[in-house]
């Protein structure tokens, strides 16, 4: 009686019904599925890699971009030193020109009164 029991629901399996939620998947529908499967996965990683494209092209214009920036602010700071520098020593002559003025201003007041 087991054997006909087992005979009775192995024919049961063997029968593919599409209505049937319990239904075995034939072997074309696997591969159907994996085929679709394959291309889905294959479509969505050349988006994938589309969109790092898009931002790995991004980032190199915006690199490129702060690298400008940042050598143009190079330039000014270096300008900026250099206009610090020659400020500092016109500071260190002005007032000894300042201070030979004044003496040569006295010498020559001086001299005028001797006269």
């Amino acid at each position: 009686m087991n054997n006909q029991i087992y005979n009775n629901n192995n024919n049961n399996n063997n029968k593919t019904n599409p209505n049937d939620s319990l239904s075995v998947p034939t072997n074309e529908q696997v591969d159907q599925r994996n085929k679709q499967s394959a291309k889905k996965s294959r479509q969505k990683k050349k988006t994938h890699l589309k969109k790092v494209e898009q931002e790995v092209t991004r980032l190199r214009k915006e690199n490129q971009l702060l690298v400008s920036k940042v050598q143009q602010m190079s330039e000014q700071i270096e300008k900026q030193n250099s206009l610090d520098n020659l400020l500092k020593m016109l500071q260190k002559i002005i007032p000894q020109n300042i201070n030979l003025q004044q003496i040569s201003f006295q010498n020559t007041a001086t001299n005028a009164n001797l006269v």
